[in-house]
């Protein structure tokens, strides 16, 4: 092989490991575009590399949606995947972006929690809170592994 086919190869190869994690993260944005019973199937335990910009956005905007009910369901999915990368080899970068998305995350559902002055969602904003600080915490406690 010449220097550029084997250059080209290896890219080939990359994304091929790469696909099944692609495919993961469309299951996951699917599912938050319209969370269905089946496709909230789909994303269960799946292996994303990263908690992307794309998917910080998808999942505040279907939670901002979502009924109580459907947020425990989303939380609970979200619990369910893991963000290691699988077979991919996730780089500093990912490690990063995830940490800040599953900040700013935990973030936004804390605003929740202060701005609800209804008491039966300030119950469920506050433990929707401890999952995503142990989701985070668990990320956290993974990546120093």
């Amino acid at each position: 092989m010449t220097p550029q086919e084997q250059s080209l190869n290896e890219e080939i190869e990359k994304l091929q490991d790469q696909w099944p994690y692609l495919m993961n993260e469309i299951f996951f944005i699917d599912y938050l575009k319209n969370p269905t019973y089946e496709r909230g199937l789909a994303a269960k335990s799946k292996i994303l590399v990263c908690f992307n910009d794309e998917l910080l956005a998808a999942f505040l905007s279907a939670y901002k949606k979502a009924n109580i009910s459907e947020q425990q369901e989303m939380l609970t999915i979200l619990k369910e995947i893991s963000f290691r990368g699988g077979a991919v080899e996730r780089d500093e970068t990912d490690t990063e972006v995830t940490r800040k998305n599953l900040e700013k995350l935990e973030n936004a559902l804390n605003s929740e929690v202060e701005h609800t002055s209804d008491a039966v969602k300030k119950f469920y904003a506050n433990r929707h809170l401890e999952t995503v600080k142990q989701i985070r915490q668990k990320f956290l406690n993974t990546r120093e592994m």
